[in-house]
Parts: structure tokens; sequence; C-alpha cells
């Protein structure tokens, strides 16, 4: 007897690629979680985004398939209207929820001649039941001021207190209420095996947001921002994105350096500033540039040739007073021990040839003493130098964009 056998064979055939297909159309509404408090008057701001292939579209835009948004649905429980801001279309709705029933409210996209439907949720929210009160941190106290029988509590239920103790110098936080004993201290047999005490650590003590109410040295620490507040809530010292801001306190003992500004009034005993040895016989010019080197106060010491001093630009050092001494002591004057004064170039610079010699000793044939003349009037000597006379302060301020010589001895020369 014959037997017959039937086989199925499945054939596949491949197929030719067909054309590319639209980009994918993906609509986001942001934010895309509306939960007004219940009995709280709120605006929600949403934004319709339409996303062609990932890429956003803008609002009302005819050259690139013309999005726009139809209106939503009228109701008295909320008033809407709408915003375009930059090509970005936002929905503006105002309500007052009286209770947590959600809202909803469709409305349809078109963008090519093709409709989209979406809608906005809004779900109400209110204040849940009041919780009880938490317990409150106990600590850190040392383990050795704590008598057997000491109670420790967790924190738990019922519990008044979150106990933390200090065992070797290491902070142990309480996770199961107990009764203190001479040996269940933190890290012992009794204590691991009942899970008493967990060593504190971020996750403890940092991260859970419990804050040792005693003094504690931290070796190393590092934060984003630290906020110091007085009594009455005002930062008085912020350190913040690079920035330090101290509104309050004392400083001892400390260095400024660099360019610093300060602003205000500034009361001081003693303010001064060092004086700078200026110019050698070989180096003749000296120009004051107090970012460089800070100081108002120079001198010119024996000098054996002409000297030369220039003042830096008054528009920028506005009240700066910079004093200049020449000190001539151990040889006689003569004119080509002279130390002249002149500005930039461009600043004017107001003096007086206030120097006026009397009694004339024809025998030495030199002048018995040099006075100040004080009704001679400023020049500007902006273009030129100026003698400095020796042996006196030479003194001169900055006042509104121009140098003025406000004390010392000057010839006119």
């Amino acid at each position: 007897m014959g037997v017959t056998k039937t086989q199925v064979v499945k054939f596949i055939r491949k197929g030719d690629k067909g054309d590319a297909g639209e980009n994918g159309i993906t609509i986001s509404l942001l934010p895309a979680a509306l939960t007004p408090k219940v009995g709280v008057s709120s605006t929600l701001r949403v934004q319709v985004a339409l996303y062609d292939g990932g890429r956003l579209i803008g609002y009302n835009d005819e050259t690139d398939g013309n999005m726009l948004c139809s209106t939503l649905p009228t109701s008295s429980a909320y008033k809407w209207t709408f915003r375009v801001e930059s090509g970005k279309f936002y929905f503006v709705i105002m309500l007052t929820p009286t209770d947590t029933t959600a809202i909803s409210l469709p409305f349809t996209i078109t963008y090519k001649g093709a409709k989209y439907d979406s809608v906005i949720t809004i779900q109400p929210v209110a204040d849940g039941a009041q919780g009880k009160q938490g317990a409150t941190l106990r600590g850190p106290q040392a383990w050795s001021d704590c008598a057997n029988g000491y109670s420790f509590q967790a924190g738990g239920d019922g519990d008044s207190w979150k106990d933390v103790v200090i065992y070797r110098d290491n902070y142990y936080s309480c996770i199961k209420s107990h009764t203190k004993t001479a040996d269940n201290y933190p890290g012992s047999t009794v204590a691991n095996n009942n899970k008493y005490w967990q060593l504190g650590d971020k996750v403890e003590l940092v991260a859970s947001k419990i804050l040792l109410a005693t003094y504690a040295l931290v070796k190393n620490l590092g934060v984003e921002a630290i906020d110091m507040k007085d009594a009455n809530g005002n930062v008085v010292f912020q350190a913040k994105d690079g920035n330090v801001v101290c509104n309050s306190g004392t400083f001892n003992n400390i260095t400024v350096k660099g360019n610093s500004t300060l602003e205000g009034i500034v009361k001081a005993q003693l303010y001064y500033s060092p004086t700078k040895t200026i110019t050698t016989a070989t180096n003749r010019e000296y120009v004051i540039n107090p970012q460089v080197e800070p100081c108002c106060s120079f001198l010119v010491d024996e000098p054996t040739n002409h000297r030369y001093v220039t003042l830096p630009k008054a528009s920028l050092y506005d009240g700066l007073e910079i004093q200049i001494f020449t000190k001539l002591l151990n040889s006689s004057w003569n004119t080509n021990k002279m130390t002249f004064v002149k500005t930039n170039g461009s600043d004017s610079l107001y003096v007086k040839a206030n120097s006026y010699a009397i009694e004339w000793d024809s025998s030495t044939k030199k002048y018995g003493a040099v006075v100040e003349n004080y009704q001679a009037e400023y020049k500007d000597y902006g273009d030129t130098t100026v003698y400095m006379c020796p042996n006196c302060v030479c003194k001169f301020k900055s006042i509104n964009g121009a140098w003025y010589a406000i004390e010392g001895l000057y010839t006119g020369e």
C-alpha cells in the first residue's frame, strides 16, 4: 500500500524599496502637568509645540506648513486667551478650581493641510491632611555622658526624639529604639546584632537633612553655595556662583591684593602708603603707574642730574593725591640737579609759580630764605614740565580730569 506525503513550501518574494515617507509629527504640551491648587486663582501658560521630524515648527509660518491652533471650548469655569512669542504658540488659561475634578480642553492643530487632535488636561490638587509631627534631633551627645538605662529613640512612630551620639570620634545615628547597657555601645556585637546604630555618613546625616545641633569641625567640605544669616534672617555672608558677599563682620590681620574698590565711608585709625625711591643717575625718568606699583609717596634721593617724573592719567584716578619729595642735603644745589614733573601729554597740570626768594646775601651770592607767594595764580603747564624745589614736599591732586599742585614750591621753570 502506497503512502502519500504532503509538504507545504513557502516562497518569500522581496519587494522593491518604497518611496520615503513623511517625517514623523510630534505634538508636545509644555509643561506636561498642570496642577493648580483648589481654591487658588491660577494662570496657566501652556506652549503648544509641533515637531516635524525633530524640527520645531514656527507658528503661522506660511512658508513652513502654516501651523495653526483652534480655539478652546467655552466654559464659565475658566477663561483663556493665547500668545504668539518668537514664533511659539501659547494658551493662557485663568481659573480658580473649586474641587479636584479634572478639566479636559480639546483643540485641533492644522499643519500642511492635515489636522491633529490634542487635549490639555488640568488636574487640580488639594492640600492633604495634616501629618504627624516628626521626631526632633537630640544630640549629638557623648556616649559616655549617657548613663546605663538611658532610653535611646530612633525617631519612629511614637518617638519624640532622633538620637545621635559620639563614640570614638564618630557620629552614630540610632536606627532602633533601645536602652543603654554596658555592652551595646556602637560597633559592639550586641549593637550590630540588634542593628541599634548606624555610622553617620552623607546618606544618614546630610541627605536626610539632619543638622547637628552643636559645633562641628569639618576637615574637608565641598559645597556650591553657603549662606549665613543673622538673628533677623538677613543674609550677612554668601558664597555662591564664584562670588563672595559679606555684609557684616570683623576682619583681623588680613592682606588685600590686586586692584580693589572700596565704596562708601572708610574709617581707619592709621592709613598710609609706603614711600618708593625713584630714578637713578642712569635711569632718570619714572612714570607713575598705580596699577603696577600702588603707591602715592615718592622720593628722589640726592639727584646728580636732571630727573623727570610723569603723573598718571588724571581721569582714571580722580581724587588721587601724589606727593614727591626731592632730597638734596649732602651736596650743594645747582641747576643740573633739578627734578621736574609733567603729565602724560594730554592732561592739564595747574601749578602756581609761588616760590619767592628774599634776603639776598651779596657776600655769599645766595638767598637767605625762600617763601611761598600765596597770591600766585594757577597756570596750565600741561604741555611742558615744571621744576619742583628740593627739600619740600610737592603734592599733586587729580581733580575732575586734571592735575593740580596743591602743596610745594615751584618757580615756574
